[in-house]
């Protein structure tokens, strides 16, 4: 089980697009980092927004820019600064209302509306000024416009000037092979009823009660063959493992599918890093003949009666995490699954611009992964359709939304490059109560043959996409 993508909360007080109600008093010290949802058969809930601690030496927002998250996300705060110089201008030199601050934001920044940060900052600074004469108002605003035009601070200057070029920039971590030793939870973690924690490449894999240590290691191992796949100690894309540990990606690891989605409504807060990507792992789900192991006590009857067919969640739900978080934050036009809540600070500057641009055209093409994967489902549709062309090799019928069709169509043409899904196609096709194949092609070589765009994309020497399936024993 995973959780779906960012998406920009409700805070408790403001509702985020709401041009009434969007005081930066409100917002400073609250932030305006994603919750997360819990995606799949039960319904998602959302959690309480808190502040997201930043790592040490990440660049750091000024505080006003905490409100009002509709402005271009990807704005950077020198960029921006302009508009705190504007501010305080209008301070010293007049101190007007409305009227200076809406000719700053919808005049001299066309694209600002009324709703969007700098109005809000403006609000902010002189909602509590009577009104001035007229000289004074004109001398704040001919400054201020002077400030302005001087700093090239418009957002669409901003955005302009940020989103130039389409290469991942962020921080390269350095990294050790993992030794997969079981760790003591630290506070916050014991707190949110952590009772084992393995690393991997700087992602952290935590166990609550109820899960055995044999597992939790054999997942972490998995987790380390997707991102170390040729197994030489170092990850085989470092700006992947890079996005993955510079968003503090973590998966839980559960031993009950039911529990998972109360855990992330009432204990990940307890967490420090409370909105960073939190995947979920239902043990009970583990298919442990693919590893050569025994079920465990608490094994499903599926992956115990017929492991053949069944899937296995400790290769797919670190997939999803490896490919969601890591590959989509480092390449968002070759991987982007087209989420609908859009970019949020944490996210890399690419992944930010790529999105604001992206935002704007629609779904259909929104990436090179969505488009190979309305080839397979034998055309572009948002929705599930009532019946998939005949033509169709990808036909979910499952309850999905497009960003949910897009990743899980990743994850059927990875492993099946993988070799992972030979025996397990039927040649049933898939109909709407759940019989047949969602996925049929079988082998590589099909995949090559049937879809050529995904193939290529997987293919590219620049990737270095996993192409081996983990067998559970990382370097032995």
């Amino acid at each position: 089980m995973r959780v779906s993508p960012p998406h920009l909360p409700a805070h408790p007080r403001i509702r985020p697009h709401s041009p009434l109600r969007c005081r930066v008093r409100d917002w400073v010290g609250t932030g305006t980092t994603p919750t997360r949802l819990m995606r799949g058969t039960r319904p998602a809930a959302a959690r309480p927004v808190r502040q997201r601690p930043r790592p040490a030496g990440r660049r750091q927002p000024a505080p006003y820019l905490s409100a009002c998250p509709t402005l271009v996300t990807s704005g950077t705060v020198s960029g921006r600064a302009g508009w705190t110089h504007a501010a305080t201008a209008l301070r010293l030199f007049g101190r007007s209302r409305r009227m200076i601050c809406w000719v700053l934001t919808s005049v001299l920044s066309p694209r600002s509306r009324f709703y969007q940060r700098p109005f809000c900052e403006c609000l902010r600074l002189t909602t509590r000024m009577k009104g001035v004469a007229l000289m004074r108002k004109l001398s704040g605003l001919a400054i201020a416009a002077t400030v302005v035009f001087a700093t090239g601070c418009s957002a669409e200057e901003s955005t302009k000037l940020q989103c130039e070029g389409d290469t991942w920039s962020e921080e390269i971590f350095a990294t050790t092979p993992p030794d997969f030793a079981i760790l003591t939870p630290r506070e916050d973690e014991t707190a949110a009823d952590i009772r084992m924690v393995i690393e991997v490449f700087g992602v952290r894999l935590m166990a609550v009660e109820g899960v055995t240590e044999r597992d939790l290691v054999l997942s972490a191992n998995v987790l380390a063959q997707w991102i170390d796949n040729d197994e030489d100690g170092q990850p085989d894309n470092t700006m992947v493992q890079s996005e993955l540990q510079r968003q503090n990606g973590r998966m839980i690891v559960h031993a009950n599918f039911d529990d998972l989605g109360p855990w992330h409504d009432e204990k990940q807060r307890f967490l420090d890093d409370e909105h960073a990507p939190t995947y979920g792992l239902d043990v009970t789900t583990i298919n442990h003949s693919r590893y050569g192991l025994e079920p465990s006590a608490y094994s499903n009857d599926w992956m115990v009666n017929d492991p053949t067919s069944a899937p296995d969640a400790a290769s797919e739900e670190t997939f999803h995490l490896m490919t969601d978080v890591g590959f989509a934050g480092v390449y968002p036009a070759d991987f982007w699954p087209a989420f609908e809540e859009g970019a949020s600070d944490f996210h890399s500057q690419v992944y930010q611009c790529f999105v604001a641009q992206q935002k704007e055209k629609g779904l259909e093409g929104a990436s090179r992964l969505t488009a190979a994967m309305d080839t397979a489902r034998g055309g572009f549709s948002a929705d599930i359709p009532e019946q998939y062309p005949s033509e169709a090799w990808y036909t979910r019928y499952d309850e999905c939304e497009y960003s949910c069709l897009a990743g899980e169509y990743l994850h059927w043409a990875g492993i099946t490059r993988a070799g992972m899904m030979e025996g397990r196609v039927t040649g049933m096709a898939r109909n709407r109560n759940g019989e047949g194949d969602e996925w049929s092609l079988e082998t590589a070589e099909e995949l090559r043959r049937s879809d050529p765009a995904i193939s290529e994309l997987l293919d590219r020497a620049d990737i270095n996409f996993p192409s081996v399936a983990p067998d559970g024993t990382y370097r032995n």
